[in-house]
């Protein structure tokens, strides 16, 4: 992955395509963050003016029930490979991205398929929530 040209070291960071969410070309009269998306320049824009999230939160082991259904998710004992446990407290956004929170970061884990959204509301009882 190419990363940004070298400014400050606050403003110049890499991430993957998956990570792109919120983010556009800035107008030449917006403060934003230069980044590197694959091979493309975008610019992060102030929170204010992203587009919000939306995410369900569950334990792991409401994850663990979801899961693994139709053969092309994750399987419950892969997603304990990598540490989702009962109690881990594990987020889903619409897209069907899983993730789980560590000691100081949100780690991506893994990915539903299919009719989730409806699995993920009837488990859980919840609605999407903008983070």
């Amino acid at each position: 992955m190419e990363s940004a040209p070298k400014g400050r070291p606050e403003d110049d960071f890499s991430i993957s395509n998956a990570e792109a969410d919120g983010c556009r070309e800035a107008q030449p009269d917006e403060t934003a963050s230069r980044i590197s998306v694959g091979t493309k320049n975008v610019f992060s824009l102030p929170a204010s003016d992203r587009t919000a999230m939306q995410f369900i939160e569950m334990t792991g082991q409401t994850l663990l029930r979801i899961v693994g259904r139709d053969g092309d998710e994750p399987t419950p004992e892969e997603l304990e490979g990598v540490g989702v446990a009962d109690g881990s407290i594990i987020r889903v956004n619409r897209q069907g991205d899983i993730e789980i929170r560590r000691r100081k970061n949100w780690d991506l884990v893994g990915g539903l398929l299919g009719d989730f959204e409806t699995r993920i509301r009837d488990e859980t009882g919840l609605e999407w929530i903008e983070e």
